[in-house]
């Protein structure tokens, strides 16, 4: 894959550095044409999420605690819980993320 127009899988909808970015909420259909276009760089930190998106996606999302810095034309698949989980909660299990509900996001670096 090369260096620029990467598509990274995050367990979050996060700017990781300065730049100007688009964020859309996508379908679960256009995240797994996405993956399946592009393959993937899993940034998700997350055992849960890991798994969860690995269900939604159709690909495996490896578990994966790395640092993300994106350039333009890079894109992010984002993960996004649909409520504030409590502080000291720990999520351990995939049911408890669906529970929570969530939707799934495409953040783009554009300049």
């Amino acid at each position: 894959m090369s260096t620029r127009n990467r598509l990274f899988v995050l367990s979050a909808p996060v700017i990781s550095n300065a730049g100007t970015y688009t964020y859309k909420v996508i379908s679960i259909a256009e995240a797994k044409w996405l993956v399946s276009q592009k393959g993937m760089i899993s940034a998700v930190g997350h055992e849960a999420t890991a798994k969860l998106l690995t269900e939604l996606l159709g690909a495996y999302v490896m578990e994966n605690r790395i640092f993300v810095t994106m350039e333009v034309g890079d894109r992010a698949i984002t993960f996004r819980p649909l409520q504030r989980i409590p502080e000291g909660t720990v999520i351990r299990t995939v049911d408890e993320l669906k529970k929570i509900g969530y939707e799934i996001g495409l953040i783009e670096r554009i300049a």
